[in-house]
Parts: structure tokens; C-alpha cells; sequence
């Protein structure tokens, strides 16, 4: 193992623990340096930094897409309408579950509500033509026959 002498206090110290000299023209072992750069090696009973407070981001809801050309799928911000991440092409779409392209189309169709508890098969249901809002000049109420 090779040693070198401190520049500063003169004593033999192995190569590892070396450090350039403030003036860096000499080597000096670590306690010396510590002494000459207090600033980077805070000397012992010097006050601890005080504790960063860190900043807690605020979730932000990621809406899915998909790309209709390539089928990749993905999550961003809401409103996304930039080019698909994985082929480049203008193609995304957003991804809705089944309980919301039920509720668009029936928005669609110009329903306002599901009038009523589902009827089982071969139950008889009487819609009037102002629930569902059919076009109908006949004051008579229609009749449904479920046959699921």
C-alpha cells in the first residue's frame, strides 16, 4: 500500500484518503481538508440543517385511450388529442366502459331516464308515448311484451 505525506500536518497517509489542497498544489489527508473546506464537511456541534419540507403533488386523474389504428392503450390527462405514443398517428379515441356508451346512446336517442324496474319474460309493460318520447300523433299508450 503506498503512502504519501500530508502537505498540511506532515503525517504518512495512504493514497485513498487523499484530497487536493485548497490552493491545489499538495495533497492533504481528510481531517485537514475537513478543516479547510468547513463548508462541505460541517465540523461537529455545528447546527443540522433544517428539514425540508417536501411538497406532495396533487393526484391527477389520468383518463384511458386507445389507438384505433394500432390498438395500443394508454392513460393521460383528460382531453387528450395528440398523436398516439406508440405508432405516431392521429388515431386515439378515448376508451369508455359499458356503463357509459350505455348512457351516451340513450342520450343519443333522446331518453331522459329507464322508467321502472326490468320486467321479466313474458311480463307485460305499458310505456306512454311521453315517457319515452316517441314522435306519435295517438294518445293511446303502447304496449311492450319482454322476450329475453
Amino acid at each position: 500500500m503506498t503512502e504519501l505525506m500530508c502537505k498540511s500536518c506532515k503525517n504518512p497517509v495512504a493514497l485513498s484518503d487523499l484530497k487536493a489542497d485548497k490552493s491545489g498544489s499538495g495533497w492533504v489527508c481528510m481531517d485537514c481538508y475537513k478543516h479547510q473546506h468547513p463548508e462541505v464537511y460541517k465540523l461537529e456541534g455545528a447546527e443540522t440543517p433544517k428539514e425540508k419540507t417536501r411538497i406532495e403533488e396533487l393526484p391527477v386523474k389520468l383518463t384511458k385511450y386507445h389507438c384505433s389504428e394500432c390498438g395500443y392503450k394508454f392513460k393521460k390527462e383528460p382531453n387528450y388529442k395528440d398523436k398516439c405514443p406508440y405508432c405516431n398517428l392521429y388515431s386515439v379515441k378515448e376508451e369508455k366502459d359499458a356503463n357509459t356508451l350505455l348512457k351516451d346512446s340513450i342520450k343519443d336517442l333522446g331518453i331522459d331516464h329507464i322508467s321502472g324496474p326490468r320486467k321479466e319474460k313474458g311480463e307485460v309493460n305499458i310505456v306512454s308515448s311521453a315517457e319515452t318520447k316517441i314522435e306519435d300523433s295517438s294518445p293511446e299508450p303502447k304496449i311492450e311484451i319482454v322476450d329475453d
